[in-house]
């Protein structure tokens, strides 16, 4: 934006701000009163949404309004306001962290660079991309100055893809941290996942593996990023991922677990079944290593499994696994760090931090030699 642009841009927004705080001032906006729309406001007063959302962040900020999600924006009550209603709001959009322990670590990170300045309200959308689409938009519109966002993977309908694109459009602040929508141009954050791949073949190869399979559950590209690695990996040494060996999909009533039993399974019944498995994830490679005793496999004399993530539970699995751990509260804070960038001004083109993994080596994974 150039800079002439940017000064009128904040000389609107301010002056839209004072004229809503001399109103509550005066009385005509009552203590409880709920405020017109974004758009109304917009229309009213021939800005942008975007200057309504800055104008009304402030003076969310100043304890003056505060807003109730799915309900709108209102005057605050003549009750003292509390500290966390003064700081400014950072939304977090997450899938189930009941189901996934891995965004507890990305959370204690946001919360390092947060601190004591700004108050963080979490919401979790499970697996509906249309729960996802409604807390960015309930978030947006209760002026928080900006939103960390883990999407949801598997089928999007087109509107939850053109919803958050149009909420970015029409200014809002957003970092995807781990996973993000392609078609979406915002700053995100995320392990390096082909090293990932890379990491895994080439420790599997050197331990004398040839059969290599990658299991994973719904389409998404954290685990495209991951296969490309490991395929690149083999190719490098000569090998390739043979298509019969790659496994995924899953349906709404498995989860990651349920999806690396089923596809393990399908993988061990096969004529010329793989040496060793690499789990799109931990909570997959749990499964896998479950088919793997069912199925009558010692772990890892028979079958190497190796999982991503590192979670606290890794290091107990039977056979402990091995894994390749990604630095999650890393993510949480290079990501909390790129919002409050944006929210200061910055204005530049999207940016993307990838962070180093790095593999852990236990007892999952071992020499193999070929069967006679």
């Amino acid at each position: 934006m150039p800079k002439q642009r940017a000064t009128e841009h904040a000389s609107l927004f301010q002056a839209l701000a004072d004229h809503l705080r001399q109103q509550i001032a005066d009385g005509v906006l009552a203590p409880g009163a709920k405020l017109p729309s974004i758009a109304a406001l917009g229309a009213a007063h021939r800005v942008s949404a975007i200057t309504v959302r800055r104008a009304l962040s402030d003076l969310a900020a100043a304890g003056l309004v505060v807003g109730h999600q799915g309900k709108g924006v209102f005057v605050a009550s003549q009750a003292p306001v509390t500290a966390a209603r003064q700081m400014p709001l950072v939304g977090l959009v997450i899938p189930d962290v009941a189901q996934n322990p891995f965004f507890a670590g990305m959370h204690a990170g946001i919360q390092r660079v947060l601190g004591r300045d700004h108050h963080l309200v979490v919401g979790s959308a499970g697996t509906d991309p249309r729960r996802e689409v409604e807390l960015l938009r309930d978030y947006a519109a209760s002026g928080v100055r900006g939103i960390l966002w883990t999407p949801i993977t598997g089928d999007r309908p087109p509107e939850c893809a053109a919803i958050p694109a149009q909420l970015v459009r029409d200014g809002l602040h957003v970092v995807c941290v781990d996973r993000h929508l392609p078609e979406l141009e915002v700053d995100r954050v995320s392990s390096d996942n082909e090293a990932v791949g890379h990491l895994v073949a080439e420790h599997l190869i050197a331990l004398g593996h040839r059969r290599i399979a990658f299991v994973w559950a719904h389409p998404c590209p954290t685990f495209t990023a991951r296969r490309a690695g490991l395929t690149a990996a083999l190719i490098a040494a000569g090998l390739d991922l043979d298509p019969a060996l790659a496994r995924g999909g899953w349906s709404a009533a498995c989860d990651y677990a349920e999806a690396g039993y089923i596809h393990t399974l399908e993988l061990l019944h096969h004529p010329d079944p793989p040496t060793a498995i690499v789990a799109g994830n931990e909570l997959i490679a749990y499964g896998v290593l479950r088919a793997g005793h069912v199925a009558g496999r010692r772990i890892p004399e028979d079958l190497n499994v190796v999982g991503v993530d590192d979670l606290p539970l890794a290091a107990y699995a039977q056979p402990p696994l091995t894994t390749v751990r990604q630095d999650t509260e890393g993510m949480g804070r290079a990501a909390a760090e790129l919002l409050l960038d944006r929210i200061a001004g910055y204005q530049g083109p999207a940016r993307t931090i990838l962070l180093a993994p790095q593999l852990i080596v236990r007892g999952s994974t071992a020499a193999f030699t070929s069967r006679g």
